[in-house]
């Protein structure tokens, strides 16, 4: 479940960086996903915010 920089943005940023630095060995390996606990924390902060200001903000 990656972002699209993740999937679009960083080849190239790293393609662009490896033409201009051929000496350098560049390896873009899997994202790392998203932690459980981020999901939790994101649907905390959600339901606060829609307990302060409603669902309809």
């Amino acid at each position: 479940m990656a972002a699209g920089h993740v999937k679009n943005d960083l080849p190239v940023l790293l393609k662009i960086f490896q033409d201009a630095h051929p000496e350098t060995q560049v390896n873009f390996g899997a994202d790392l996903g998203i932690h459980p606990n981020l999901l939790q924390v994101a649907r905390e902060r959600i339901e606060t915010a829609e307990a302060e200001l409603g669902v309809d903000y």
